[in-house]
């Protein structure tokens, strides 16, 4: 949680009054038609986001990976045709002096010619080969789909924080602008004060330094605003300086407890779940590269057509099965197999390593948002005094005992209190999502009341 400056009663400077007016008047002017909640912010985020664009294209792209691996188990048909020129007529030179031809020619094949060849290819027996590619490669494909909901996950949490920090600094910004006026209403009052000689130059000196510090404050705070603004609107995938104005949601507590929910993080979390299907993946490919050291048999059947008044008959058909077997790679394929076999317990180690921080992460935001609670619950409590100490200054300025300064600031001490308040009211929300976040359920499911 971000912390707030104290208000104290403040100072004087009117020189920069105009100025500061100025700025908040002109504060960018794209006008959103009405309150956006966090839910529309997810999905413009899901929609306009370069970096979940990409993750789906990748997860897209290993399912058309997916695909074609498991095609290979299929037959596979192919066809080659084309035309032939030749410069002459190829033949064969021989000759036959018992028959008086000391040489003679005799072409066995047409100067152009028309050829035509097919061939059907079906996989017998890879022992297991092409079943642990495809089972290698839709492996990688639900480790893609899993690191695309991740991204996701991550964008939303990180749409989630942007979107306190929006509200925060809009609460921050209205304190500041009224600390300035209270500020400001001191230091007129110090200055009649000191010219009925009932102040020191000394008190009009510091009352004009506390508005200067006000200004600065308020600066600050509308500098902090678009900040946030901008950190959002690039989430958003929009321009920096699109005006948001946003809807606060509502979160319902979560039912489970905090071993429940730790529990669940192991098998809710996309991170996790990547990690697992990655271990399977190398497994996969492991058992490939052992398959392909064994023998290979495939059937084959051909036709092959070549225009020619030379031969008889112009086209031949076969069919026929080949083994394919592994006699020496100088241990290619076992290398292949012993290192998929080493990325497996490397990623299983991996795996472990994040399903403990994916537990410790639960731990601490279940912490974090306890912690939350009491915030609010302190927070509530000094709203309710600053609601009744300005309700009595109230009064007392109405009954003529304080002068207009001490209400300014009460009145800023109440406006200081609703800030708070919405500091901690904000961070328990931020809180509660956090926990969702580590606890695997803030994905597409996750239902927010607004």
């Amino acid at each position: 949680m971000r912390d707030t400056p104290r208000i104290t009663p403040a100072p004087y400077g009117s020189t920069m009054r105009s100025a500061l007016l100025a700025l908040l008047i002109l504060w960018p002017a794209a006008q959103p038609a009405a309150a956006e909640t966090l839910w529309d912010l997810w999905r413009t985020a899901a929609t306009n986001n370069p970096g979940i664009t990409a993750t789906r294209l990748e997860t897209q792209a290993a399912g058309s990976e997916a695909l074609a691996a498991e095609a290979k188990l299929a037959p596979s048909a192919s066809i080659k045709t084309g035309y032939t020129f030749r410069s002459s007529e190829p033949s064969f030179v021989g000759s036959q002096p018992q028959l008086g031809f000391s040489s003679f020619r005799l072409p066995y094949a047409q100067q152009q010619a028309a050829n035509l060849a097919a061939r059907v290819n079906v996989p017998l027996w890879t022992a297991g080969r092409l079943e642990s590619s495809a089972a290698a490669a839709h492996s990688r494909q639900h480790a893609s789909r899993e690191a695309a909901c991740w991204a996701e996950m991550q964008l939303r949490m990180a749409v989630a924080d942007a979107f306190v920090r929006v509200l925060q600094a809009d609460a921050e910004l209205i304190a500041a602008g009224r600390l300035l006026k209270s500020s400001e209403a001191i230091a007129s009052d110090t200055r009649q004060r000191s010219i009925q000689q009932l102040a020191t130059d000394q008190r009009v000196l510091e009352s004009r330094v506390l508005v200067l510090e006000s200004q600065q404050r308020l600066v600050e705070a509308r500098n902090s605003q678009q900040d946030s603004v901008a950190e959002l609107n690039q989430l958003l995938g929009r321009p920096l300086d699109y005006r948001v104005e946003l809807a606060e949601p509502y979160l319902a507590p979560l039912s489970q407890t905090r071993a429940e929910l730790a529990e669940l993080s192991q098998t809710t979390r996309p991170d996790i779940l990547e990690l697992v299907r990655m271990v399977r993946m190398h497994e996969h490919d492991a058992a490939g590269w052992k398959a392909a050291k064994k023998p290979q048999v495939t059937a084959e059947v051909g036709y092959d057509f070549e225009e020619n008044r030379f031969q008889s008959p112009q086209g031949i058909a076969s069919a026929g099965v080949v083994v394919d077997l592994n006699v020496f790679d100088a241990g290619q394929k076992r290398e292949q197999s012993e290192a998929a076999r080493c990325r497996a317990s490397a990623m299983t180690a991996s795996l472990r390593e994040r399903q403990n921080e994916a537990a410790l992460e639960v731990l601490q935001a279940w912490n974090a948002r306890s912690q939350a609670l009491s915030a609010e619950q302190l927070a509530a409590e000094s709203l309710t005094l600053a609601l009744e100490y300005h309700r009595s200054m109230q009064k007392r300025y109405e009954q003529g005992l304080v002068v207009e300064s001490d209400l300014e600031t009460a009145t800023a001490r109440l406006v200081e209190a609703r800030t708070q308040m919405t500091y901690a009211r904000t961070n328990r929300i931020l809180s509660q999502i956090q926990l969702r976040f580590v606890a695997g359920l803030l994905g597409p499911a996750m239902h927010v009341v607004e």
